[in-house]
């Protein structure tokens, strides 16, 4: 009877290759101290402008209605706008609200579809809508 597999597999022959030697000195020529002693950088006007403005830790209240203060070089002159504050349309009574099972309410309407915007339960019980 023949074998199973006529093909046999061939032994790989492994060649010993000797490790390379890896040398490694302490200390140098100062070269990297210089680079790090190196705070030219520092005294840079983009440097010292970008740091004024990441100290701000925001751009301008909307309460303000104004823009914050900038130290921004160049021709770029900022502007806020603040627009009013509109109230949300208050949902009738006798709308049905279906809590998914994802923890957010959906408002059915009358055809049986629902609306896209996921709304929470806040405080006193009204559902506004989700926002980030």
């Amino acid at each position: 009877m023949p074998p199973i597999w006529p093909f046999r597999k061939k032994a790989v022959v492994a060649v010993p290759t000797a490790a390379g030697v890896v040398e490694y000195h302490r200390g140098g020529d100062g070269e990297s101290e210089a680079v790090l002693a190196d705070r030219s950088h520092v005294e840079d006007s983009d440097y010292q402008a970008a740091m004024a403005a990441l100290s701000q830790p925001h751009l301008g209240t909307p309460e303000a209605g104004q823009a914050a203060p900038t130290t921004l070089t160049g021709n770029f002159t900022p502007t806020t706008e603040v627009g009013e504050n509109v109230p949300l349309p208050k949902p009738q009574a006798d709308e049905p609200w279906v809590k998914n099972h994802d923890g957010y309410w959906y408002r059915k309407k009358a055809d049986g579809s629902f609306e896209a915007t996921a709304h929470v339960e806040n405080s006193s019980g009204e559902k506004v809508p989700y926002s980030a």
